[in-house]
């Protein structure tokens, strides 16, 4: 730990050297987050070199140097996400099939608990009710904006 503590604060003072032994201590974590957040394996390098360009570039903002692992973990994070946004751009009208239905959208990990499911039906039907009686222009820009 001394180590990378270490590591921290000479990649503070701008020592290359430094830098390079906190990214081989936090690589390894970092990279297991990388995967948890992108689909795509390709992916997957370089949005850890974006990462550690990231880290890199803001390691002076790091106040808590005892928690760096945690800070690389979340760019490491968000920046998979803002990736994965970037790679998958879809219109909103893709979505839609020949009559113009939007899919119902589900959350797979949420399918065990009746409740949540039964909650989830009834709250969709009103929404759905409700935005048939929009007239067109507004449903269209309700859908646009939370579709």
């Amino acid at each position: 730990m001394n180590d990378l503590l270490n590591a921290v604060k000479g990649a503070k003072a701008h020592d290359d050297e430094a830098f390079q032994v906190l990214y081989e201590k936090t690589k390894r974590v970092a990279l297991a987050v990388i995967k948890r957040y992108c689909d795509v394996s390709g992916d997957y390098e370089d949005i850890l070199q974006e990462t550690y360009l990231r880290v890199y570039q803001s390691i002076g903002q790091l106040t808590q140097e005892d928690k760096v692992q945690a800070w690389i973990n979340r760019i490491a994070a968000n920046t998979a996400i803002r990736h994965n946004m970037k790679k998958r751009p879809q219109l909103f009208s893709e979505l839609a099939d020949e009559e113009g239905n939007i899919p119902e959208f589900r959350d797979e990990r949420q399918e065990a608990e009746p409740e949540i499911v039964a909650d989830r039906k009834a709250v969709s039907g009103i929404v759905l009710q409700v935005m048939e009686e929009l007239p067109e222009d507004q449903r269209d820009a309700l859908w646009m904006v939370y579709g």
